[in-house]
């Protein structure tokens, strides 16, 4: 379930539905705020995660980096949705490009045909070096984000992608297509770079501008980290959920959700 409220009103105010509400969604955030505190909903990253500099010292010194290194991260799916085509001509430019050592950090669940395939686009250059997490644990996967500088999201169609919302809690700068929620983050800030959509090509010296800027890197990685936490917290994303839920249940003819349940 995507509790963006932007992706919440799309879907609500383009579909005829009929809601049947038995407990209060307000009940719903206050019990997980109360008892967990919980404050933000991800897939792999906690929802208590805060980050650290500690954290990346010690996943990047796991992975043999040096503070130097720029670290370039994917979620490495061979799904058509998720564009890879894209996402292996973006790493042959870039390794083309970019004259100073990089370092592409594969994670998920992917086989040895994305392995391969994620080689033969980094041209076997002696300055790119690929690195893995694959079928990472979920426990790992915060020292997997914060020893990345970068993630990159090439998809065509998404909601509101945790993986970018996983990445910008870790202070990852944000580079990504401008598909659906993806353009919800891009407009929240200056903490993302956006991609055309279909070719690698046009945004491609943007990328490059960014990828030799590491003040610039920095910072959109702060940013991200600050937007997350003031514009996409449970709370407020929760808060978008009940509102919808109340437009569309005062529009039947009910006052609230408490008298639908009962």
């Amino acid at each position: 379930i995507s509790l963006h409220p932007a992706s919440i009103s799309t879907t609500f105010d383009s579909a005829k539905v009929g809601l049947s509400v038995s407990r209060s969604l307000s009940h719903w955030a206050k019990f997980l705020n109360e008892k967990y505190n919980i404050k933000e909903i991800y897939n792999s990253v906690l929802p208590t995660f805060s980050y650290q500099d500690e954290l990346r010292y010690k996943w990047r010194e796991h992975y043999g980096l040096v503070e130097s290194d720029i670290v370039i991260g994917f979620n490495a799916v061979f799904r058509w949705k998720k564009n890879p085509e894209y996402l292996f001509k973006l790493v042959e430019l870039l390794s083309e490009r970019i004259k100073i050592p990089i370092v592409f950090l594969l994670m998920g669940y992917y086989d040895s045909d994305f392995r391969d395939r994620m080689i033969k686009a980094t041209g076997d250059k002696e300055s790119i070096r690929l690195i893995e997490a694959h079928n990472p644990s979920r426990i790992d996967m915060p020292g997997v984000y914060s020893a990345m500088d970068i993630y990159v999201l090439t998809s065509l169609f998404e909601g509101m992608p945790n993986t970018l919302l996983e990445a910008m809690a870790c202070r990852n700068a944000i580079v990504t297509t401008p598909a659906n929620g993806c353009r919800d983050l891009i407009d929240s800030g200056n903490f993302a770079l956006e991609l055309h959509p279909y070719d690698p090509e046009v945004t491609l010296d943007a990328f490059e501008n960014l990828i030799l800027n590491r003040e610039k890197i920095k910072s959109m990685g702060e940013e991200a980290e600050d937007v997350l936490l003031k514009d996409f917290s449970l709370e407020k994303e929760l808060g978008g959920y009940i509102e919808q839920y109340e437009t569309l249940l005062n529009a039947s003819g009910s006052k609230n959700m408490h008298e639908v349940g009962r």
